[in-house]
């Protein structure tokens, strides 16, 4: 029976120590005076220091941004008619910030004010209408009864009078205002 022994390999024992040789050279050269930079005391200068507040000011060009920008949207397009309130200012959700005018939607709610005149007109119209019906048949049903006997005046010319004074025609006016 045969044993052999390898030999082991020595590059691994000199590499290891040529680092720590190379380490130890490079730690003596650091501690020693040629490898630290001196400035002379005439070249030095010390102040007090005095704790404050710092304003520093820079002139700079460009345009900022903001942090925090929101989008503003209207339910109807317009033009900006006033500005309530300026950049910078705290506003809660319900605060007007500016207000539009468009001229459309002005013409539109005029028109609806003047259809709105124009059915209150009507209504009232029909109300003396239906009152001028129940009244003619009043006067329709009350001259069939037996006429009293006057000295003063004449029952039926009343009578026609009445009638003459209900069946005119009526008009009502209503102005719209813009």
């Amino acid at each position: 029976m045969k044993i052999a022994l390898t030999k082991k390999k020595p590059w691994k024992k000199w590499s290891a120590i040529a680092s720590f040789t190379l380490l130890m050279a490079y730690a003596g050269y650091s501690v020693s005076g040629k490898a630290t930079k001196s400035v002379p005391l005439s070249q030095l200068s010390f102040q007090t220091v005095v704790q404050g507040d710092l304003d520093i000011y820079a002139s700079a060009y460009g345009e900022l941004a903001s942090a925090k920008e929101r989008l503003l949207t209207a339910p109807a397009l317009g033009k900006v008619a006033k500005i309530l309130v300026r950049p910078g200012t705290k506003v809660s959700p319900n605060t007007v910030i500016l207000q539009l005018s468009n001229p459309r939607l002005v013409q539109e709610v005029n028109a609806a004010k003047g259809q709105l005149a124009q059915q209150l007109a009507q209504r009232e119209a029909f109300k003396y209408e239906q009152q001028s019906e129940r009244l003619l048949s009043f006067i329709e049903q009350y001259s069939q009864l037996p006429r009293p006997r006057s000295t003063w005046f004449d029952f039926n010319d009343l009578l026609d009078e009445a009638k003459a004074m209900i069946t005119k025609p009526y008009t009502i006016h209503y102005t719209l205002s813009r």
